[in-house]
């Protein structure tokens, strides 16, 4: 019996472990941008073949804030289950230094904190690489500001980000 996940992948994608998470946010979610374009189900570029089917939904929350399920059908020996598995988030977007950050936290759990991803929409593809702690465990942040200016200074180096890179298409 075999029990594969993509929502591994998404998850190290928006990082709920081994990723850089603070206790506040880069900007407030009033001062941010929404772009409706991101709005939709997407779906994995490349999935994995014995993975059961999954998406990733983004929905306008409210004025500055987006809901994000990201749902996969869970297999088992080539038996979907039931009850798929579900993450539950709401995200909103700062941009720095020209690149665009999602401020993410978990609903339904006790951790508040936040964690960042770059996110980035072209030609059609979703691209979402969360910030690591490569660069990020060398520093405390006592306030937005300074951890602002960071990811200003480090928003173009590769050594803030994570290796792995998820790529979604929107669903047809």
């Amino acid at each position: 019996m075999r029990h594969l996940s993509i929502i591994g992948l998404f998850v190290s994608a928006i990082c709920f472990s081994g990723c850089f998470t603070s206790s506040f946010p880069l900007d407030s979610p009033k001062a941010s941008e929404m772009d409706l374009t991101l709005e939709g189900v997407w779906e994995p570029v490349n999935p994995d073949p014995d993975d059961g089917p999954s998406s990733l939904r983004i929905m306008a929350f409210n004025e500055g804030e987006y809901y994000v399920e990201f749902q996969e059908d869970t297999v088992v020996a080539d038996v979907p289950l039931v009850k798929p598995e579900r993450l539950r988030m709401r995200a909103f977007l700062t941009t720095i230094g020209g690149v665009r950050f999602a401020n993410v936290q978990e609903i339904g759990t006790d951790d508040k904190d936040y964690m960042f991803a770059r996110v980035d929409l072209g030609e059609g593809i979703l691209t979402i690489q969360s910030v690591g702690t490569e660069l990020t465990d060398e520093v405390e942040f006592d306030t937005p500001e300074e951890m602002v200016a960071f990811f200003r200074s480090h928003a173009d180096d590769d050594e803030l980000y994570e290796d792995d890179v998820t790529h979604f298409r929107r669903q047809e």
